[in-house]
């Protein structure tokens, strides 16, 4: 599902603005989600008794509504910023009404991962190489608070040559090594993912993705555990 804040910076107004730019927007639109997720969580769980439900909350848009760089409809300007207070409330607003781990899935830079957890989030998805020297420092604050990491190394559209499982398992032993942590002791925190998602790829590569990211734990655990 859409976050709040990228929902938000998507979704126009009857004026013509976006709904980012008006406070009571946000905090509308904020709500109204929270209680259609709480209601698809709780219909889900009960279709299917016995399984564990995580919500993943697409946030793409957040580094930019934090910063001031979504633009106006007419793209001639910037709308003001969300502070990171706000966005924070709003997040958790979401995460607290549907009762269920959630994750925050964001394939900018800049992600900002403390924020995340503060709001309540288990870990966070992002792409593991957009993450510059800042970015890498805020997720290391939040690991070591306890913050999981869903990393980004497979690939979301098919490449000219796909990349092998032990290349990506390797990236993500060297991003524990950069977060200071030992790979063995993350892995119950690590979920191998696409880079951003797959809505761009056609089928052939979205099922040869979910193998390859399969095979990718699968190597990733046996260079840990050896």
């Amino acid at each position: 599902m859409a976050g709040p804040l990228t929902l938000a910076a998507t979704l126009q107004l009857t004026r013509g603005d976006r709904a980012v730019a008006d406070h009571g927007a946000r905090r509308d639109l904020t709500a109204s989600l929270a209680e259609g997720l709480r209601e698809h969580v709780a219909e889900v769980a009960k279709r299917v008794p016995g399984a564990s439900v995580v919500v993943q909350l697409d946030e793409p848009s957040l580094p930019a509504v934090l910063g001031g760089g979504i633009p106006t409809i007419s793209g001639f300007g910037r709308l003001r910023s969300v502070s990171v207070g706000e966005a924070e409330t709003l997040l958790r607003e979401v995460v607290d009404a549907v009762g269920t781990p959630v994750v925050v899935h964001c394939c900018a830079p800049e992600v900002p991962s403390t924020l995340l957890h503060r709001a309540g989030a288990v870990a966070v998805a992002l792409d593991v190489a957009l993450l510059d020297q800042e970015s890498l420092a805020d997720l290391a604050v939040a690991v070591d608070a306890g913050f999981g990491v869903w990393p980004g190394v497979v690939p979301s559209s098919a490449p000219n040559t796909p990349p092998a499982d032990r290349e990506l398992a390797q990236r993500v032993v060297g991003l524990w090594r950069r977060l200071d942590q030992d790979p063995a002791q993350m892995a119950e925190r690590t979920v191998i993912t696409p880079v951003c998602g797959l809505a761009g790829a056609d089928a052939a590569w979205a099922r040869q993705a979910y193998a390859l990211g399969s095979a990718t734990a699968r190597a990733f655990a046996e260079m840990v555990q050896g």
